[in-house]
């Protein structure tokens, strides 16, 4: 496998299983709206559970959000806001 993957030119950390959960992740967070059958059947998993279980955490998908959002306002120059604590 590990040739499969250098000669598709992909780093060596890169894994198929990391890279089908990433799939699944990506799937799930489309902006068309992937119905999850269709995951489930994309990546032959037996269940939606199992589908489900490759997801990233919804509570990281939020942290980042809010991290790009600090990122923003650090860069707009938003320096003197008030810390609250």
């Amino acid at each position: 496998m590990e040739k499969l993957m250098e000669a598709a030119g992909l780093p060596n950390h890169i894994t198929l299983h990391g890279a089908r959960h990433t799939f699944v992740d990506m799937m799930y967070n489309s902006k068309r709206k992937v119905r999850e059958d269709v995951i489930t059947q994309l990546v032959g998993h037996s269940t939606r559970a199992m589908s489900r279980s490759y997801r990233v955490n919804a509570e990281l998908d939020h942290a980042r959000v809010a991290v790009n959002e600090l990122e923003q306002l650090a860069s707009a120059g938003v320096g003197d806001a008030e810390i609250i604590a």
